[in-house]
């Protein structure tokens, strides 16, 4: 079956009221309409997730609900993990490992920098940053979430809202 990992880093952040807490700063209209325009893009490609986990961070976890309600994953199905707020790539990495193998398709929302670099520790070619609500897929060919390394990685795939911008 192989295990296929989501990375999605959460939506454009609203900075209007700059004493919030980081934690619970909310997307802005921007950040809602990228995040749906990824998640229709993962429902145009007919990929499905058994798992989300997200961040505790508001706009990790507004994002992740957006994706959930196009894709149609349960909210059972919906983890908030405190391990992943602003958690650098190794961590993210080691949590990643201990997923339970009963799920095969996971998807992760999170945050930079830990998210581009943990995609650096997998694929081939850099990306330098890995923008808001921008998705990475990575497939591996292992039976294992503590399996998932670089020499296991069949395919990858990355993609971004302003990609699908009409430029004027």
């Amino acid at each position: 079956m192989g295990k296929k990992l989501f990375i999605v880093r959460h939506g454009k952040s609203d900075w209007s009221v700059p004493d919030l807490p980081d934690i619970d700063r909310p997307l802005k209209s921007r950040g809602i309409r990228d995040a749906y325009k990824m998640a229709e893009l993962l429902k145009q490609k007919k990929e499905q997730a058994d798992l989300i986990i997200s961040s505790p961070a508001a706009r990790a976890i507004h994002t992740a609900i957006i994706f959930s309600r196009i894709l149609q994953i349960p909210e059972k199905n919906i983890l908030i993990e405190y391990e992943l707020y602003m958690a650098d790539s190794e961590s993210i990495k080691t949590y990643c490992r201990g997923i339970s193998d009963e799920y095969n398709k996971v998807m992760i929302f999170g945050h930079n920098p830990g998210f581009t670099a943990l995609v650096n520790k997998y694929i081939p070619s850099e990306i330098s940053n890995l923008p808001t609500s921008s998705l990475v897929i990575l497939d591996f060919n292992c039976n294992s979430w503590k399996d998932i390394d670089p020499a296991v990685l069949q395919n990858h795939f990355f993609d971004y809202p302003k990609r699908h911008r009409i430029l004027k």
